[in-house]
């Protein structure tokens, strides 16, 4: 089973990339999804903003250890060996 190093909370998908919301309180795997939760669940008027505001960046994960890693149906991290 392939492993991601996050879970997107829109999608339940994992991710080895995307964006990081309010370090860490949220994760977005797609444009799509992080415009219209900017758009829709914010204050602000525009991605462009929010990012200026640092609400939001986006990363690439490295290869994370399978102590803190999700699958692709999981909705809580793993802890097999």
């Amino acid at each position: 089973m392939k492993r991601y190093a996050r879970q997107c909370d829109i999608t339940g998908e994992g991710m080895n990339d995307g964006y990081v919301i309010c370090d860490g309180a949220m994760y977005i795997k797609y444009t799509k999804h992080l415009s219209e939760h900017i758009t829709n669940d914010t204050d602000y008027e525009t991605v462009e903003e929010a990012y200026e505001d640092d609400y939001y960046y986006y990363t690439e994960w490295e290869d994370s250890n399978d102590d803190d890693c999700w699958g692709p149906e999981k909705t809580e991290t793993s802890k097999t060996n």
